[in-house]
This record gives C-alpha cells, structure tokens and sequence, in this order.
C-alpha cells in the first residue's frame, strides 16, 4: 500500500482552500462595477461627477448618459484630441487638459512610442510617472491640479449631496 505523507495532504489541502477561496480580479473588477453603477443610480440628476483622466471619454459618456454633469481631466494630447472631438461643446461637461494630483504644479508627461506615433489605444499607458514602456524623453510638460483646491473653488461646493462614496 502506498502511503502519502501529511504535507502532501496539507499543500492538497492549501491548493484547492486557495483555488476556492482566492479572489479572482475579473470578480473583483465586476463587483467594484456593480458597486459604481448603484452608487450612479443613486446620485440625482445634474450631480456632479470628475472623471480623472478621462482618456478618450468612455467613462464620461457612461456619466453624461446618467444624467451626470461631468468634469474630464485628461492630460495626455492625443487622447485629449479625441476625447474633444467626440463631445464638441456638450452640454454639463468640461473638458480640462491636465493632470490631477495633491498640490499644483508642473511635470513631465510620458507616452509610449505607438501613443505618439497616433495609436489611440496606447494612450491608456501614458503616465506622469516614467515606466519602461515610455520613450526615454518626456512628450511634454503638463499641469497638475490639485483636486481639493479645484473642487473647493467650484460652485457646486457648497452643496450637499447625500449618495457619497459609500462602498469604495
């Protein structure tokens, strides 16, 4: 008879509590989607949502639908050319070609070389941060906003509105 030592039956064990029990991040991703669109739902039409790089608007649209007056950041040139073209003079949405941040300032920003040769899809890589699928040298310079300052200062600020953050 063949015997099977006890840490073979304890990484068995391990193995499918693991396989189990482990959280999946497609699970995750599709339950943090599910918690964003009933937070949407909860929001009143003409709220006020801040997409934060907002690269082409696929997100902004999905707002704008709602009924959601909309604030886009986006700070990458190409992305920005798209996501203008695709909603001239809209109503509810601003447009605001820089980045967002803690304090306001001034930084390089960095795209890969198919995002700047014109793949679109590539913009979602371009980053204020260096990385190695950047080009060496900066595309540009941009604008940091910080995003408390800017919120603060706009006429909404002083509203309230009851559906927060609840869940995230």
């Amino acid at each position: 008879m063949l015997e099977i030592g006890e840490s073979y039956w304890n990484s068995w064990l391990r193995w499918h509590l693991y396989r189990r029990f482990r959280k999946r991040p497609r699970d995750a991703f599709k339950g943090a989607l599910l918690r964003m669109r009933r937070l949407l739902r909860e929001l009143p039409e003409g709220a006020l949502a801040i997409d934060c790089g907002a690269n082409v608007g696929d997100v902004t649209a999905f707002l704008l639908a709602r009924g959601l007056k909309v604030i886009a950041f986006e700070p990458d040139p190409a992305a920005l050319d798209v996501l203008r073209s695709r909603f001239p003079e809209t109503p509810g949405l601003t447009i605001e070609a820089k980045a967002v941040g803690a304090k306001p300032g001034w930084a390089p920003f960095y795209q890969t070389q198919s995002a700047s040769s014109g793949e679109i899809a590539d913009t979602i890589a371009s980053s204020l941060v260096r990385r190695d699928v950047h080009m060496s040298a900066p595309v540009s310079e941009v604008e940091i906003v910080d995003l408390v300052a800017y919120v603060e200062a706009l006429p909404e600020a002083g509203t309230t509105i009851e559906a927060g953050c609840r869940g995230f």
